[in-house]
């Protein structure tokens, strides 16, 4: 376990590093820049090996990289040679600095792609019936709210899908449905003049409104709910469905609500009010709506696969999902709208991607798209020392048709170095304070104050 952990925060920040050092590296060989360090991780060199004037390298510090072009640095007072940096014109130094980010983030599309492909891990409905539509055949067979649909004509049903495909894929005027309902099986038969397919059923899927995790600090732990809890009413509204539940939540922000809830036997009510907060769209963005800090048990998961017309589209549209997800969280923090306690750091991404890697390959490869596309949109921003700042730099040259003083860059860089420093600082403390380590040695120390308080009195 420990083992695969490792290898998984090793084989993430190596292949996200790796891919966003070669645009630098690539953009510079074309432009004729020689390259004189390309070097996964910061500080004293481990391993590495020279090539056509270009030392290749493995760093002591893991959490980042860089490519080291001669002439980059400003204040160095010495005659510029051809193949230097700054002996290109200022388009061709801005490539290159676009080079690293729009690596990050074009890698991520084929490997999204690849794996769609390969097959993706999909949350499946679960083979319970939710809704049946008045008139149609579902409701003349006695299908039931809350049945269990297990065979169709001899097919066993494992998800709500295989419903569908079963019906569709054999045709016939005959259906013989199994249900399992308050604990027994019963069959119902159909009987049609014309094939049935599966929309003639007017039958859809259903996701009770059952507790699966709460999160900390929000009204549903303040009010004493608990995993396993059944929402059954909201103001005196039945409420059968997690849609129900979520239909009335998300519009009552800074509403008291009376929940009804049933426990095991136990049935009784709670009183809570919906917090504002930010949920992720279907398009990548995000919408405000009222929480109460609940998520519904985990449904059935099945590892699907699409043929490459298909996955070519939903790569795309999971890459570009991921760069608007990435530009929303951006602004929600810089607008205050999100707190920073929930920015992670290089201590909580190394323990996403040891996660990511137990799940399994698929995990960590979608772990390692989603982080290269952070990290090309992180790159873009119009700091001094990472990319997008060195990008304004070129920006204001070509206007000015003037480099900006190499005074006024080193002091920006200054400031830039110290944020970067700061944040990682910040965000290091952030991660580890999450650790059980943390809470371990917080524990202890209040024990410690305790008794020593405790002594003198």
């Amino acid at each position: 376990m420990i083992l695969t952990k490792l290898l998984g925060i090793l084989v993430t920040f190596g292949i996200a590093i790796f891919i966003h050092e070669l645009g630098h590296f690539i953009l510079a060989k074309l432009f004729g820049i020689r390259v004189e360090t390309f070097s996964l991780g910061f500080g004293k060199r481990l391993i590495g090996f020279k090539y056509k004037g270009t030392d290749y390298r493995l760093s002591i510090i893991p959490f980042g990289g860089y490519v080291k072009l001669p002439g980059e640095e400003p204040g160095k007072d010495k005659p510029i040679e051809e193949h230097e940096f700054l002996s290109k014109p200022w388009w061709k130094r801005m490539a290159v600095y676009l080079g690293g980010p729009f690596f990050s983030m074009g890698f991520a599309i084929p490997l999204f792609i690849m794996l769609f492909i390969i097959g993706v891990p999909m949350a499946v409905p679960p083979n319970l019936v939710g809704r049946v539509e008045s008139g149609l055949l579902g409701e003349k067979a006695g299908i039931r709210v809350k049945d269990e649909i297990i065979e169709v004509s001899g097919k066993k049903i494992q998800y709500w899908d295989d419903l569908a495909t079963t019906v569709d894929d054999n045709p016939s005027r005959i259906l013989k449905i199994k249900v399992l309902r308050d604990g027994h099986e019963t069959e119902l038969i159909i009987e049609e003049d014309s094939e049935i397919k599966f929309e003639d059923l007017g039958l859809d899927y259903l996701i009770l409104s059952q507790i699966g995790r709460i999160k900390p600090n929000y009204p549903a732990a303040k009010a004493g709910l608990k995993e396993g809890d059944i929402i059954t009413s909201i103001d005196g509204r039945s409420i059968i469905t997690w849609d129900d539940l979520t239909e009335i939540v998300y519009q009552s922000s800074g509403m008291n609500l009376r929940v009804g809830v049933k426990r095991g036997s136990d049935e009784f009510e709670v009183e809570l009010v919906p917090v504002e907060d930010w949920i992720p769209k279907t398009d990548g963005g995000l919408e405000k709506v009222g929480l109460i800090g609940i998520s519904p048990p985990v449904m059935k998961i099945k590892i699907q696969k699409f043929p490459l017309l298909e996955a070519i589209p939903l790569g795309l549209g999971q890459a570009l999902g991921s760069v608007k997800l990435t530009i929303y969280s951006l602004g929600m923090l810089l607008s205050g709208q999100a707190s920073w306690r929930e920015v992670t750091g290089p201590v909580g991404i190394a323990r996403m991607a040891g996660e990511h890697a137990q799940r399994g390959l698929n995990s960590l490869l979608f772990f390692i798209a989603f982080l290269s596309i952070n990290l090309g949109v992180l790159n873009l921003l119009p700091i001094p020392v990472v990319d997008g700042g060195n990008i304004v730099f070129c920006l204001i040259e070509g206007v000015r048709r003037k480099m900006v003083s190499l005074k006024i860059q080193e002091i920006a860089i200054k400031i830039g170095f110290a944020l970067i420093i700061s944040l990682f600082v910040f965000t290091t403390l952030n991660d580890l304070s999450k650790t059980k380590l943390y809470q371990g040695i917080k524990e202890k120390a209040f024990e410690w104050i305790k008794a020593w308080q405790w002594q003198e009195e």
